[in-house]
């Protein structure tokens, strides 16, 4: 299969001039086939070009979708879809073989801003349907950025968890103190006050 450069121009533009949801499917289709055998060829870069207009022919066929569904109030499985002038014809989502899911991604697609669906498709890679959703779903709600931690903030966090764990907080300091032996007791002697400085600036 032809999947050099004016290939890819003449389907891109195909997509760009269609105008009925089966129109822009077949094309869909015959993408996905290309990438199948691109990728059965290990032809990496046939198969991303392939997955590149699979991919917009997918948005297309959401766009025009989302046209019908606005048109009808309602997109549905089986749901009636408005065909070109002239025809009597009446086809549904399952005539054209667009499942629920499809559709809903699709059209998720097509709500997609075309510029940040541009960047997606320019990142190396083989693109995907959900990886495209996935990305714009990521920028939408970014997970939380992790505090900039400092050795030192980790450390004594985690040495007043373990001291919490093991209990220290309920024992007697004298006593332990008391128990220890004379160059110990000679350090918390001398270590104690500038802990209880150094905790008093807490806060």
């Amino acid at each position: 299969m032809e999947t050099g450069l004016a290939k890819y121009d003449a389907m891109v533009y195909a997509i760009a001039e269609c105008h009925q949801v089966d129109e822009a499917k077949d094309i869909r289709d015959k993408a996905r086939a290309m990438e199948v055998y691109a990728s059965q060829a290990m032809n990496i870069e046939a198969e991303r070009q392939a997955a590149d207009i699979r991919i917009r022919a997918e948005v297309k066929t959401g766009e025009l979708l989302s046209g019908s569904d606005k048109a009808q109030g309602s997109l549905k499985q089986g749901a009636n879809l408005p065909q070109s002038s002239g025809t009597t014809t009446v086809k549904t989502l399952s005539d054209m073989g667009i499942n629920k899911d499809q559709s809903s991604k699709w059209q998720k697609m097509a709500a997609i801003p075309e510029e940040e669906r541009e960047g997606y498709l320019a990142q190396p890679g083989i693109p995907s349907t959900e990886g495209m959703i996935r990305a714009h779903e990521l920028k939408q709600n970014p997970p939380p950025v992790m505090p900039d931690f400092s050795e030192e903030a980790l450390w004594i966090w985690g040495k007043l968890r373990e001291a919490e764990s093991n209990k220290m907080f309920e024992e007697d300091l004298n006593g332990l103190i008391f128990s220890m032996t004379t160059t110990m007791q000679k350090d918390m002697h001398r270590l104690v006050p500038q802990l209880k400085k150094w905790v008093n600036t807490y806060g």
